[in-house]
């Protein structure tokens, strides 16, 4: 019986102090109208999905309101997927056009999801986790710029998730190379031997 009860008490997450503290702290920061993109890389199967999974559990304890939106990684998933998501786990739809005529068309699109992230931080904090970016749309990858640029004065953090090396389409890799210029970069390494 006293082994059951220590291995119940034990932590669902081993590791990674630092990087869960910088994310606890991230999302105080959200807390306080401070919003905060973060990136979180490493290679496939480290533990990117895992350390996420910690800080929407702890996000989850505050009370935080938070949205996961996943990365479709085969053929066939329509335009703006992981934001159709975000906003499905919010209990708002989305219905953006899949083609669009111009420039200006797609710029309203990605200002119609920016503030729509915007408008929820403003009004109380919210963590959104973006998982496997290499995967996502062009379009949704510029959104996320625009929300990445928008929110330092609000309640949002955005946590997004990133293979290392990174396998994404030529056409996707500017787009993540703009991205990590703008984010707080977590790379996971390897866990040392105790």
């Amino acid at each position: 019986m006293v082994v059951v009860a220590a291995i119940m008490r034990r932590p669902s997450f081993v590791g990674r102090e630092a990087e869960r503290a910088l994310l606890s702290d991230a999302l105080t920061d959200a807390v306080a109208g401070r919003g905060r993109f973060i990136m979180v890389t490493g290679a496939r199967g480290i533990g990117k999905t895992s350390l996420t999974d910690a800080v929407v559990k702890v996000a989850e304890d505050r009370g935080v309101a938070l949205a996961i939106g996943r990365a479709w990684p085969g053929a066939g998933a329509p335009p703006w997927w992981i934001w159709t998501e975000v906003f499905e786990a919010l209990g708002e739809s989305l219905a953006l056009p899949r083609t669009l005529a111009s420039d200006e068309a797609r710029f309203a699109c990605l200002e119609e999801i920016a503030q729509r992230v915007r408008a929820r931080g403003a009004k109380a904090p919210i963590l959104l986790v973006l998982d496997d970016l290499q995967d996502v749309d062009t379009s949704s990858l510029l959104a996320l710029t625009l929300v990445a640029r928008t929110i330092a004065r609000l309640g949002v953090l955005v946590v997004a998730t990133l293979p290392d090396p990174d396998p994404s389409p030529p056409e996707s890799a500017v787009l993540i190379a703009a991205l990590r210029r703008e984010a707080t970069s977590i790379r996971l390494e390897g866990l040392g031997l105790a």
